[in-house]
This record gives C-alpha cells, structure tokens and sequence, in this order.
C-alpha cells in the first residue's frame, strides 16, 4: 500500500528516489556504468538498472517494487540471524515481526533509496558472523558497503566475531574491500571525486541540517527516533543489549559490539533523520527476541508500532493534492489564459501565491498575486511543500498520536530508559535535495568585486562568499551603485544588499532585491521581532522550509517565510566550518517566485569563497 503515491512524479514521497532510478535508467540506456556521483555508492543503481531495461523513461514504480522485493529480504534476514543467534524458530519470528512492523523500516520499503538495502546487508552479515561463516560475512559487509557508506561499520563485529583467528580475520577484511570494489567499482576509479562528495556529505550530517536546532541533545534525539519506530519495544531491546553486555557470548558481542559502535557514530550527527537509526532494527530486533519468556508481551507490544505504520501508510493511499489539482489544471483551464493562484501552504505572516499554474507551486505575498503565463505541462520539480519522507508524515504529531495518554507518559519514560541504558553501556560521546544543474564550480571572485569582498573577510576575521553572477542591472560589487546596505554588526555578522527598481511616471514598475549575510562563529538561526505583530517578540528570521538544493559544493536550505531585510524573499542558508550564510532575492514584479528560485539557483553555483588575509 502506498507504492504508487506521488507517481509519475519522483519527488513528492522522496527526492532522493530521482537520484538512485534516474541514473539506473541510463546505465542501460547508453549512459554506461559510471555513475559520476558518490553521494552513496553505485550497487542499489546496479540492482536496479536491469529491471529499467525495458521501460522507455525512468519508472519509478518499477524501481519501488525492487526495493519491496529487497525489503521483505530484510525481514527475512532478521529472521535467520535471530534463529540462529538464539537457536529458536520463536527468535526469528518474533525479530522478523519486529522489522515488518517498524515504522521506518515500513516507510522506507516503498521507497527506492539505500536505507533498507543497507538494512539488509546489516542483517545478512550479522547473521553469517553468528554462524561463524567470517568469510562470507566479510563478502556480505563489503556488499552493505556497497549499499550505504555506513555499512563499513561493520568491521567492528567482523572483528569480534573472527578474535584470535586473525588469517581468517585478514581474508574476511580482504573480502570486504573487494565486495565493496566490486560493487561500486567507480568509487575507486574517481577517488578524488568520490572522497570530496562523501565528506561533504558526512560534513553536512555532522553540522547538521537546517531544522534540528530544537531537537533534543543527539543521545536523547536518535533513542526518540528508535522509540517512533520500534515504540515500547525499544524497551524490551534495551534490556536485551544489557543482558549481552553482562553475558558476553560470543553472539552477544558481535551484536552488541554493532549496535553500539553505530550508535556512537550516531552521536557525531546533528541531522537527526529518523532513516540513520534503520541499520540498528535487525540487531536491537534479535536482541529483543532472546527473551523467550517475554515472547507474548514482546508480541503484544508490537501493536503499538503496528498502528502507527497503518495510520502512516492510511495518508499514502490518498492522491497527493498537488496532484490532483494539476490534474483539474490541465482539464479545466486552457493554456491560453494567465492565472494566478493561492497555495494554501501555511506560512508566518502571509498567505503563499503562485507562479505559473502549471509550475511548481510558489510561496510569495498574497498582495503580489501577479498574473504568469502557463506551461504546457504539469511538473513537481522541486515539491516545495515537502516531501512526505523529508522527516516521515510523523512530524507534527509523531507516533503515538492515536494513544495521547499512553504516549505521554511512557513514550517519555521509554525514551528516557533508552537512553540512560546507552550511557551505562558506554554509549555518551557525543530522502532528492535539488540539485542544481552542474556547470563547474567559478575559478574566482571578479577581480572589480574582489577588493570590497576581501575587505569585509578582513574586517570580521571570517570567510565570506563573493558572488560571481547577479540578475541584471545588479553587479555584487560592494560599494557600487547598486549596493544600498553595506552593513557589519558588533557580532561581526553582515548584510550586503544590491537594489534596483524601475519607478516615475511612465515606468512599468519593477524591483530587484538580492541579500548575501553571513553569521560567522555561529549555525543556529538568529532571532527577529515580528513586525507584524503588536508585541513585536522574537521569532525566527528565517522560517517555513521547502527543502534543499545543492550546487557548488553548497547543501542549502529554502526558507519561503522570511523576517527584517529578507521579508517576501525566498532564501537559501547554509553552514560552513560553524558560520551561517544566506542569499535571498525578493519576489515582487517583475519576478516570480519560479525566477526568483532560478536566480538563487544561478547565484548558489556561482559563489567563491573569499578568506580573510593576515596583515
């Protein structure tokens, strides 16, 4: 249930599916097997690629049934490992029942993304490792690996499971190297280019995504994520790792030794995205099942996650509105006339108007409705309002929302057990973004705009971005004509802002608005006073985001309801080494919203970072 939401469109479920299906497409379509991106590796495109020999254009539906097929095998492995960690058929079952109804697991089974097969490669390895088959289980880590970078975490149980027998331990990491070569061959071909997109993603996960900064700390955040998903029996999970900790058989050391070495590594993110905590449903899921005392309340609570992987996948079966009203679009309003209309989208302070009808929906003044010209076909190219997976349809109400009173209360205590069962244990150290078309990154600032840049990195001790391109007349030249606010405060953080409007009589009227800031030394977003409030209390600047884009070595978040000189702007921020930076252009005549996101698109693959100079 589920699989077809969103189709034919690839993003309005998850964005990242464009990534994995497009490029699968071409492989067999003439693009060969290079896929020239290493944001993670190439074997789920692999595994896909055959099954999109056959359609004439990407099929996403296609691809959704592969990663079903390879979803149900992770529930399948979770049942071998647990039967055979704990010689009981009752073990696999109810291990097995643990990853069939867990949340996360359940949302990402429709979805062809690395997640599940990473899953699955976790399991089978884990499983192969208790059976002491140390060679095969390396093979079964470098594939994971394969899947998802995360996967080489699993040298840790690798090597607990091989102690003492250190040739079969050798031929076993061997083994894994060359798994993961050969599943993702290109990986070593462009080494450069490989390691540059996989830092920057671990950079981005470690800084953390635009969103989290009133999560809890990363501990208590990433143990609710594993409440949301397993519910009450986290619990259960809990003390079955305690209990591994205590016995130490070998089995409970090769489980235990995963769990936490990729919970500690969890504790080193502040993207707390539900999807990280997946790779630890198969071993908390076996651990859980050990207790076969326990088997008919582990059972029982099972209808907690149950429920809430129901009423989740309940909303996916609906059509997405924005499809529906493309649809009535395309049946009702000819191509011949200009419209205009309101998105309904909820924002701080305003209403959301349109772009062109047939366009992505736009978020901009309702005063400003300006009349746009239609297209001649329906496209969700950047689903504006947010996928449903960008943090799962539990934001907002969470699991548990049918059971408020129970929720309340034992989710709280739950969680708060988790957790201090982790730090006993040792355990305290600390979904497509848009990507922009590539065009190369720019080799320098301007040498005209180069020496105002330079200053302002100079006066406040930090780098800044210069920008090479700006819509026309505006020149990104500090102190030109166009520079209307060339401001740095007494925290160093500073507002370049360029203007150019068109007014007197006979004009036909028109602005353009472009701000670069920065906040050096800090991530978190600054406070604003709402100024279109009578008590006038600090809110945030900037507010309602609507995903990502990526360009230029830069993941950046849109932000449609925007405070003080970026009000009725669109916004991209970003972070860079703990600063914050932002560019904005106003959406006003003569720019739409759709213009005003392909300016920021141009001016985001065009930024130079200008560092200051001592002296």
């Amino acid at each position: 249930m589920g699989i077809q939401y969103g189709l034919p469109y690839d993003n309005l479920l998850n964005p990242d599916e464009h990534n994995i299906v497009v490029r699968a497409w071409r492989m067999v379509h003439g693009g060969g097997a290079d896929p020239r991106f290493f944001d993670y590796p190439t074997l789920l495109m692999y595994v896909e690629a055959p099954f999109q020999a056959w359609q004439d254009e990407p099929s996403l539906l296609t691809a959704r049934i592969v990663a079903l097929v390879l979803a149900l095998g992770s529930i399948a492995a979770t049942w071998w490992l647990a039967r055979r960690a704990f010689g009981s058929p009752t073990a696999g079952a109810v291990a097995a029942a643990i990853v069939a109804v867990c949340t996360v697991h359940v949302a990402y089974s429709r979805e062809s993304v690395t997640d599940v097969p990473l899953t699955l490669g976790i399991a089978a390895a884990l499983g192969l490792m208790v059976t002491g088959r140390i060679e095969l289980a390396g093979v079964a880590a470098g594939l994971a690996t394969g899947f998802k970078y995360p996967g080489v975490l699993l040298a840790v149980p690798l090597v607990v499971a091989a102690w003492r027998q250190w040739r079969r331990l050798a031929v076993s990491l061997v083994l894994m190297v060359a798994a993961f070569a050969a599943s993702s061959p290109f990986v070593f071909a462009h080494a450069g280019q490989a390691w540059n997109d996989f830092s920057r993603v671990q950079r981005l996960a470690r800084d953390g995504w635009l969103g989290f900064e009133h999560d809890h700390a990363t501990p208590i955040a990433f143990a609710d994520r594993l409440w949301e998903a397993l519910g009450p029996v986290l619990i259960v999970a809990a003390a079955g790792l305690v209990v591994a900790l205590v016995r130490r058989s070998r089995t409970d050391l090769v489980l235990a030794s995963f769990v936490l070495v990729y919970f500690v590594d969890l504790l080193t993110i502040r993207a707390h995205f539900d999807r990280y905590t997946l790779p630890l449903v198969p071993p908390l899921a076996a651990l859980a099942s050990r207790f076969r005392a326990l088997t008919p309340v582990t059972l029982l609570l099972l209808v907690v996650p149950l429920t809430w992987s129901i009423r989740d996948t309940k909303d996916l079966t609906r059509t997405d509105t924005r499809v529906i009203a493309a649809r009535w679009v395309d049946g009702h309003i000819p191509l011949s006339i200009r419209t205009a209309m309101s998105t309904g989208c909820a924002g701080r302070g305003s209403t959301l108007w349109s772009s062109p009808a047939r366009s992505p929906i736009a978020c901009s003044p309702p005063e400003a409705a300006i009349p746009a010209r239609r297209r001649s076909t329906t496209t969700f190219a950047h689903a504006p309002c947010g996928s449903i997976t960008s943090r799962r349809v539990t934001a907002g109400r969470g699991p548990g929302w049918p059971f408020t009173g129970f929720n309340g209360r034992v989710k709280v205590l739950g969680v708060v057990a988790v957790a201090v069962v982790l730090f006993a244990v040792g355990c305290g150290e600390a979904s497509m973004p848009r990507r922009v078309a590539a065009y190369g990154p720019p080799q320098s600032c301007p040498r005209k705009a180069l020496p105002g840049w330079q200053r302002l990195a100079n006066r406040i001790k930090a780098p800044v971005y210069c920008t090479t391109w700006m819509p026309d007349p505006l020149d990104g030249v500090i102190g030109s004509r166009w520079n209307n606010i060339d401001e740095v405060s007494r925290d160093r953080s500073y507002l370049e802002s360029w203007v150019w409007q068109e007014t007197g009589a006979g004009a036909a009227g028109g602005e353009l608005h472009v701000n670069l800031r920065g906040y050096p030394g800090r991530t978190a977003i600054p406070k604003c006073v709402d100024a279109d409030t009578k008590k006038r209390e600090l809110i945030p600047c900037f507010s309602d985001p609507r995903g990502h884009v990526r360009a230029n070595g830069i993941d950046a978040t849109v932000y449609t309801v925007n405070q003080d000189a970026d009000q009725w702007h669109v916004l991209y921020a970003w972070r860079h080494r703990g600063s914050l930076y932002t560019v904005s252009e106003h959406v006003a005549p003569p720019v739409t919203y759709t213009k005003a996101r392909r300016y920021l698109d141009r001016m985001l693959r065009g930024l130079v970072l200008v560092r200051p100079r001592a002296g």
